[in-house]
Order: C-alpha cells, then structure tokens, then sequence
C-alpha cells in the first residue's frame, strides 16, 4: 500500500512538472522571440529561408537539451541503478529506459517552442521594421 501511495505521489508530481517545464518553456520561446525580433525581420528581407528562421529559433532549446542530456543521463542511471538493487528481485538497466523519456522531452520541448518558431517565420519583415 505503501508503494501504491509513492507511485501516485510520483504521477502527480511529474505531471505538475511536466506542465511546469512545459510552460517555461513557452515563456522562454516568447521571450527570445521578442528580443530578436528586429533580427528575425532583417534575415527575412535578406532572403532567410522560413525553415531557416523555424530552425534557427530552435537551436538554443535542442543545445540545452543535450546539455541536459549530458549531465542528467550518468547521474540518473547511478542512482536508478543504486535504488534498484535494493530490491529482491533485481531489473537491469538497458538504454531503453533512457531513450523513450529522452524522445518524449524532446517532443515536448520542440512542441512548447514550435509556435513562436512557426510566428518567427512567418514574421512580416516591413512591419517590423517600420516600428524600429
């Protein structure tokens, strides 16, 4: 019963961080979107590309994310691995476990920013620039 209460913990408590993050990252997108806005416009006049300004919006959050992934992976297989051995009947690690939840964040990731890429690239360069 005991375990039956953590899980649950665990679910609520990854779904609030799920939408948190989530948010955030929204939030962020908005917010470098606004600051490059007059350079957005500047690269669409010059001749960029749509998927060039979708792509170039998205970078930094893929960067992150691999950071992310750099740091995050060694430490959570530790102490998984650590947690696991715990029990009486052991489960080994495979990539597996690490691949799905990686793909999955990159998703959400890309689906919280891909709005403000997609109005990045659809950015009308004379509107922009005429209020500068």
């Amino acid at each position: 019963k005991n375990d039956y209460e953590i899980r649950d913990i665990f679910k609520w408590g990854l779904i609030i961080s799920i939408v948190v993050s989530g948010l955030g990252i929204f939030s962020i997108s908005a917010l470098l979107l606004s600051l490059r806005t007059k350079e957005m416009g500047i690269r669409k006049v010059v001749g960029a590309e749509n998927s060039d300004l979708f792509v170039r919006h998205l970078k930094p959050f893929a960067g992150f994310f691999a950071i992310a992934l750099v740091i995050g992976l060694p430490v959570i297989f530790y102490l998984a691995d650590q947690w696991l051995n715990n029990f009486a009947y052991h489960v080994e690690m495979n990539v597996g476990y690490f691949v799905l939840p990686g793909v999955v964040t990159l998703g959400i990731i890309f689906l919280a920013a891909a709005y403000h890429a997609i109005k990045s690239a659809k950015v009308n360069p004379v509107e922009i620039l005429k209020n500068e």
